[in-house]
């Protein structure tokens, strides 16, 4: 798939962009930009799915294992803040989730005889 142009912003970034790239790396509700180079030796200590984040600086993204991977466009929405509307809306739809399983446990017990 062709990313379009227009939705991509493209390093050098200044440094508003770059907090934003760093915080969207961090959020928890978001997936965040990944090193996935087989040649990569932090293959290893990867999370269970083999992603490895990025971290963001003035030239791109860059893998924090050091395998020289470095990529120099993102999404504009991650670098200027508008990803935070998306990571509430998953937050919200995670908590609501869990409430969800909650009532449903809660009323397995019941049917099962549990308090």
């Amino acid at each position: 798939m062709k990313i379009s142009e227009s939705r991509v912003v493209r390093a050098p970034w200044g440094a508003e962009a770059v907090r934003s790239l760093s915080a969207f790396q961090e959020s928890e509700y978001v997936h965040p930009y990944t090193c996935r180079s087989p040649d990569c030796p932090a293959a290893s200590w990867a999370d269970e799915d083999g992603w490895l984040p990025m971290a963001a600086d003035a030239d791109g993204l860059h893998c924090i294992d050091g395998c020289r991977r470095v990529q120099t466009w993102a999404h504009a929405w991650t670098a200027d803040w508008s990803w935070q509307c998306r990571e509430g809306r998953e937050r919200r739809r995670q908590e609501r989730a869990g409430r969800k399983a909650s009532r449903r446990i809660r009323r397995d017990m019941r049917l099962l005889g549990g308090k």
